[in-house]
Order: C-alpha cells, then structure tokens, then sequence
C-alpha cells in the first residue's frame, strides 16, 4: 500500500468517519448510522472453494482464494438498547481508491462473494458440529447451511478522493459486452452495482450536521479544480479548519498539495489548517522576494562582467552557475 493510500485508510478507519461514509452513501446523508454501533472485522479472506462435490466420501479438489479488504465492519443499524432484542445488521467493506479501477464493479463483487462464503463456512462449521443435537437433512449437511438460515447482507462502497470524476464501470453490466444480445436475455443476466462516494457527487446539505470532518473535506475537494473556488470554501468554512484533527489534515495536505510540513501534522493533534495556509504563503512570498533580489544580483553582475570581457565560462565559474543560465540572463538583458 503507497503513503496516499496509507493516508486515506488510516482517516478512514475512524468509526466516526466509518458512519458518515455509510450515512452520505446509503440514507442521502441521513445520521441513521452511528460509530458506537459499528465493530472492525478481520478484512483477510483465504478461502477454500472446492471443485466437486458429489458425495460425503468423495475426494475434494480444491481452489484457494486469498484477498484483502481496506476496511470491513460489523454495523448495527436502529437504537439498540437490550442485546437480546433482534438486531438489524449489514457487513460494510470500504475499498479507498486513489486511482480509476476498472475492473471494480467485478472486484467488488468477488469482495461480496467472499464475504458471503464466509458466513457460509462458519454456519458449516456449526452445522457438523452440532449435528448430533439437531437432525439435519442431507441436502442441509451438504450445503452445510440450514433450510432456514438467513446470511448477513454484505455492502461494499468506493471511496474516491480524486478531485476529478470516476470515469470507470460503475456496474457489471457496463464491463459486459451485449453486442447482439437481445434486451430479453439482457435483463436476465445479473448485474452488480457498484457504490461510490467522490467529491464530484458529493452535495453538502446545510441542515445534516455528520459527525466526523468527511463532509468537510469532500466539499474541499470538490472545488479542487478552481483556485478560487478552493479558498473561498476554506474561509466560509474557516471555523470547521480551524481545528483539524491530524488525520484529516493529512488527507486534506495529500489531494490539495498544500504543502504542510509532514512534522507538523504527526505531532499536532488538532491543526489550524488557515494559519498553516497562511503560513505557508508567508514563506513562499519572502522567498520569491529573495530569489527575486539574488536573480537582481546575478544580472547586475554579469552585466558588469560582461562589460569587462569576461568569457560566459568565466562568468559562470565566478557565479557558480551554469553556461546556459548565464545565456539565458544575456538574452534578458539584450531584451
């Protein structure tokens, strides 16, 4: 994983930011997720797909199938307030992308699939080793799932950060070539949506106040495409970078390039994003002046050099520059 990468999962696997990522995708923003009600899971898949199976003694031949989740969670939707009450739940993997994947509606299924395999395996496991309590039909032993047993739904969202718009398939019927396939058998194939979250689609929504600085930087990054744009957010929105958390700042410092000094950001816990900016403008600003006096210099110096009949070798070891800078401070005072 590459530091933009690292970056944006370790922003990510805030549970605060966790609940918005489901809350803006899945209920328009809507605060029905909460990150007390979310749990990590293990996002490590190595599952065994087996070939055949024709038989309780048959001799299995087996696939293996090992991938990586960027963050997977257990989320309990509704108030729970007694545990032994019925608890509405949904499995929700986030796949941050920093570049155009496309292959993803197809990698995100596999995702899913594995995910559901899983659940699959553990009811399996319990199925052979509680099948002296219970009498279980042959049909439920070798699917080694109960007729009644129902799996946990399985959602997965893209997290896009990019200030320009995910130009890939946003579903597998896109990536499938239908060429002289009638709409009748079209309709018939499945598909699998993908779900995503990027600034270009992001509308911020005054009255929903979310709970971590998602929404926040998803504005930023929405105007990253316009200098005024971009400044003008951060100072109609200066109270919110006024106290940035660290990791946030680090997201923000990554899409924006704003330049902020890394030191900064691990040792601060909470950051003024606008006097870091501004700060930072300073800097640039005194050292445009100084490179403007050294550049002043230079010409006032080969100028008079010039005048003496010193060579433009010459001239360059005196100066410690190079033959073709100082050609190139010749032709401006020619100019």
């Amino acid at each position: 994983m590459g530091r933009t990468e690292t970056i944006t999962c370790n922003y990510l696997k805030h549970k605060e930011v966790f609940a918005d990522v489901l809350n803006i995708v899945l209920y328009s923003g809507k605060k029905i997720v909460k990150s007390e009600n979310i749990t990590e899971l293990d996002g490590t898949y190595m599952s065994i797909i087996p070939d055949t199976i024709e038989g309780m003694n048959d001799t299995i031949k087996n696939t293996q199938i090992r991938r990586y989740r960027d963050i997977l969670g257990m989320v309990k939707l509704g108030d729970i307030q007694d545990e032994s009450e019925y608890c509405v739940r949904l499995i929700a993997g986030i796949e941050q992308q920093t570049k155009v994947h496309y292959a993803m509606p197809v990698r995100n299924m596999l995702y899913d699939a594995l995910e559901y395999m899983e659940q699959v395996k553990k009811k399996s496991e319990y199925v052979q080793g509680n099948s002296k309590e219970r009498q279980y039909t042959r049909a439920e032993f070798l699917s080694g799932i109960g007729k009644d047993d129902r799996l946990i739904p399985v959602v997965t969202i893209v997290v896009y950060l990019q200030p320009e718009e995910w130009d890939g398939p946003r579903s597998l019927h896109e990536m499938l070539d239908f060429k002289g396939i009638s709409e009748e058998l079209v309709s018939l194939i499945p598909d699998y949506k993908m779900l995503i979250l990027q600034p270009s689609d992001y509308k911020e929504v005054p009255e929903v106040s979310l709970d971590s600085t998602l929404s926040i930087i998803m504005g930023l990054l929405g105007c990253a495409d316009s200098k005024d744009k971009f400044y003008n957010y951060i100072n109609t929105h200066s109270d919110k970078f006024k106290n940035m958390p660290h990791d946030a700042t680090a997201v923000i410092n990554e899409y924006c390039d704003i330049g902020i000094p890394e030191e900064k950001i691990r040792e601060e816990e909470l950051i003024d994003v606008c006097k870091a900016m501004e700060e930072i403008r300073e800097e640039e600003r005194i050292k445009g002046e100084s490179q403007g006096r050294q550049k002043g210099e230079q010409i006032g110096m080969v100028t008079a050099y010039i005048d003496m009949g010193v060579s433009v070798e010459e001239i360059a070891g005196k100066l410690h520059i190079t033959v073709g800078e100082v050609n190139k401070i010749i032709a401006q005072i020619e100019v």
